[in-house]
């Protein structure tokens, strides 16, 4: 049942993401266009991530639970949207040259990547730190939920009133009225997912992304029925081993570039994959946990890389029509995102529904001996192996041919606008980021003053 609210979610996503993102493009306030966003989420974003740690002993029926779940879990969704979407669109207002925007986008990812990481183990230690306090499994969910959104919205608040944000962006005409702002919105979104750079993107997103989700769903899989080793473990590993690829990524990348960085990094982790595939319990405990590290290594590509080219695509895309769509752009990334997690989840599902595979008893450990081990049949063995290694190996080929695609095109295609972002940043850097602006304005001032002349 859990499963199939959070399935229906992803239809929800799919309506707030993309409405979010126009909104977010579309505001014109004192303070930008985007902080508001990120200063308004905050509060509501605080109370519907502490309810859904929130255990209501007071709720005595299975329906009525679920109602209470699918509404704090929807209107959570929503308030992370509120702010996930104007926040991940605004580093783009950073910088103005394509090379700038993907340099950000880059550091945007590492520290993501770095976060993700230290905040998972602190997550798990402050649990066990809880509960050895002989506090309840349920209030140390939530405490550590409290504790953790605290520190998050002050962060955020910080955030919402010291970030920048570039002056440039046209103001709507104040003739304009409401049903024209729609269809205006609509063109702009049809325009950007019909821009070759950006869908190749998008679709190398999905597939890149998606493959991930094959090993999120699996990990305690192969971990209780492959190895034997506890899945907290393994996640430690992977962890550690990406914030030692960031500065890896970040050096290669800087020297070769982000389309030689990522194929080698695909190539690398793809033969990691397949001598995974071959792990099993009678490997020595070492030479699972250097495998895993080495994963790990070349994993974090698939974080970084592409944040930095979704960035450099916007900007093409902003040079050719001359309006920003950060907001939807990130908007449908991050619905791409979803749907190839849920698409991933769906072939998860089905693959081991075909092999006859049930979930253990929840009241039983699942790897307290490895007679329970042998529950599983052979079929469903081969399918968990082949997912978490192959499965992913082939999503790679795909985004690798699709990121080829892309890379061929803009270096053939789009030689013109590459060459304007280049002359923007040449004219930008003759200038303070005041006297920058102030030009800016003064040429945008001039120009609807002629438009209206005419």
């Amino acid at each position: 049942m859990i499963g199939n609210i959070f399935f229906i979610k992803q239809f929800w996503d799919g309506i707030t993401d993309p409405l979010i993102g126009i909104l977010s493009d579309r505001t014109r306030t004192r303070i930008g266009r985007k902080r508001p966003w990120i200063l308004f989420s905050i509060l509501p974003l605080f109370i519907f991530w502490s309810l859904l740690w929130f255990n209501p002993t007071f709720i005595k029926s299975i329906p009525s639970m679920i109602g209470y779940v699918s509404i704090v879990l929807f209107i959570y969704s929503l308030c992370k949207t509120l702010y996930l979407i104007p926040y991940q669109a605004l580093f783009l207002d950073q910088a103005t040259s394509t090379k700038q925007k993907s340099k950000l986008a880059t550091y945007y990812s590492a520290a993501y990547v770095i976060s993700f990481a230290v905040s998972t183990y602190i997550w798990a230690s402050a649990l066990d730190f809880f509960q050895s306090l002989g506090i309840s499994e349920d209030y140390s969910y939530f405490i550590n939920g409290l504790i953790f959104i605290t520190i998050a919205s002050i962060i955020e608040f910080i955030v919402g009133i010291t970030c920048y944000e570039l002056k440039d962006a046209p103001k709507p005409k104040s003739t304009e009225t409401t049903l024209r702002n729609i269809k205006k919105s609509f063109k702009e979104l049809f325009n950007l997912i019909s821009f070759p750079p950006y869908i190749l993107i998008i679709l190398f997103i999905f597939f890149l992304q998606g493959s991930v989700q094959f090993n999120y769903n699996l990990t305690v899989l192969w971990s209780d029925y492959i190895v034997f080793i506890p899945s907290k473990n393994i996640i430690l590993i992977e962890q550690i081993a990406k914030i030692f690829s960031v500065l890896i990524i970040g050096g290669t990348s800087y020297f070769i570039g982000n389309y030689k960085t990522l194929i080698i990094f695909l190539i690398l982790h793809s033969f990691g994959l397949a001598y995974k595939f071959t792990l099993s319990s009678e490997n020595e405990l070492y030479t699972i946990y250097i495998a895993l590290f080495i994963n790990g290594l070349f994993s974090a590509v698939i974080t970084v890389i592409p944040t930095s080219l979704l960035a450099e695509s916007v900007n093409l895309f902003q040079l050719k029509y001359d309006y920003h769509v950060e907001g939807i752009a990130y908007s449908i990334r991050a619905l791409s995102l979803k749907v190839g997690f849920a698409f991933a989840q769906l072939i998860v599902t089905y693959s081991l529904d075909i092999t006859g595979y049930t979930p253990p008893d929840s009241t039983k450990s699942s790897s307290s001996s490895s007679s329970e081990v042998h529950q599983l049949n052979e079929s469903t063995l081969f399918i968990i192996r082949f997912l978490s290694t192959f499965g992913i190996i082939i999503a790679y080929f795909i985004a690798a041919i699709l990121i080829t695609i892309y890379t061929l095109y803009v270096k053939y295609r789009c030689k013109d606008l590459t060459s304007i972002s280049e002359q923007n940043q040449d004219d930008k850097s003759n200038y303070s980021d005041e006297e920058y602006n102030k030009n800016t304005n003064e040429e945008d001032e001039q120009s609807r003053l002629i438009e209206k002349h005419i």
